[in-house]
């Protein structure tokens, strides 16, 4: 089973969101989702950020991880959140209830959108996303 990894930085100062389309330059469907931070990301209630995977209608949130407290919490710097067909993360993390069907799959010129959305001043954060995708036809 041929997989394909996508990354993107998603790092940047408290007040800042950070948005990186990615292109896998074919027709795939995702099956997976990895975040990491190397300086770790604290959780608060008000000042905090969400790391999201938008569907491919651009719209729907598939996948997030959000620092706020009371939701996820905080990411633990070197260690790995998320879901993959080929390994266990530090800590799983499923695709949202809205991530069904043709939400999951691309076409072949279809950006997938990732970013970190910040609440009130946010946090800084020093974090990476890797999307794994398998081609489909």
């Amino acid at each position: 089973m041929e997989l394909i990894r996508l990354s993107a930085p998603l790092s940047g100062a408290a007040a800042v969101d950070a948005q990186a389309p990615l292109c896998p330059g074919r027709k795939v469907r995702l099956v997976g989702v990895l975040l990491t931070s190397r300086a770790g990301v604290a959780a608060h209630a008000s000042n905090y950020k969400a790391f999201q995977v938008y569907g491919s209608n651009g719209s729907t949130v598939i996948w997030e991880w959000s620092t706020a407290s009371g939701a996820d919490g905080a990411l633990v710097a070197a260690s790995i959140y998320g879901l993959a067909p080929d390994m266990a993360p530090d800590t799983a993390k499923a695709f949202e209830a809205a991530a069904t069907g043709a939400l999951l799959e691309y076409e072949e010129n279809e950006a997938i959108y990732v970013e970190s959305a910040l609440a009130a001043s946010g946090v800084a954060s020093d974090v990476g996303i890797t999307l794994i995708l398998r081609p489909i036809s």
